[in-house]
C-alpha cells in the first residue's frame, strides 16, 4: 500500500473511496463491500463529536437486494409442511413419540424458516419450477439439493462460507 499521509480534517467521501481501493487492490481484507458502509458510519460518529471540525462523509447504500420466490407461488402441501415442520420444532407435546428432544430458539426457527425459503428460492433459480416442491423432502432429493447449494455457491462467487455450510446443514437435518 502507498504510505500517503491525510490528515483528519481532509477526510471526505473521495479519501474513503481511494482507501478501499486500496484495500481492494493490495490487502487480504475480506469483505470489503460490507465495511465501506461501516466506515462510513463510524466516520461520521467521530466527527460528529470531534472539536476539530472534521467532515462527514456519504455512508454507500445498502446493496442487498432480496429475491425470493413467493411463498404463494409454492404448493399448499409445501407451506402446510413448512408450517407443520416448524411447530414441531417447538416441542408442542413433549410427551408425544415423535417429538424433538428440546424446543428450538425463536431465532432459530426463524433461521429454519428462512433458510426453507431460501432453498426453495435457490431451486427455482436452478430452473426447478416452484410447482414441483410438493414436500420438504423434494428439497433434499439428491438432484435438487445439489442444484440448490450449486446455485448458492455461485451466487456466493464460488466460494464457500460459513452460511453457506449452515444453510447445507439445515437443509440435511430437514432429511432426517
Amino acid at each position: 500500500m502507498r504510505e500517503e499521509a491525510v490528515c483528519p480534517e481532509d477526510v471526505d467521501s473521495a479519501v474513503l473511496e481511494r482507501f478501499f481501493a486500496e484495500l481492494e487492490a493490495n490487502s487480504l481484507v475480506r469483505n470489503l463491500r460490507f465495511q465501506r458502509r461501516n466506515v462510513a458510519k463510524l466516520w461520521n460518529r467521530l466527527a460528529a463529536c470531534a472539536e476539530r471540525g472534521l467532515q462527514t462523509v456519504e455512508i454507500p447504500a445498502k446493496q442487498v437486494s432480496w429475491h425470493r420466490v413467493s411463498w404463494l407461488e409454492l404448493p399448499e402441501t409445501f407451506r402446510r409442511e413448512t408450517e407443520d415442520y416448524i411447530t414441531w420444532c417447538t416441542v408442542p407435546d413433549p410427551l408425544d413419540e415423535n417429538a424433538r428432544a428440546r424446543a428450538l430458539a425463536p431465532y432459530t426457527l426463524g433461521l429454519r424458516r428462512n433458510h426453507i425459503h431460501l432453498a426453495a428460492t435457490a431451486a427455482f433459480d436452478a430452473g426447478i419450477k416452484p410447482t414441483t416442491l410438493t414436500s420438504l423432502s423434494k428439497l433434499v432429493e439428491v438432484e435438487t439439493y445439489r442444484a440448490i447449494l450449486r446455485q448458492q455457491w455461485q451466487k456466493n462467487g464460488g466460494k464457500s462460507s460459513a452460511h453457506l455450510l449452515g444453510f447445507a446443514n439445515d437443509l440435511i437435518t430437514l432429511a432426517s
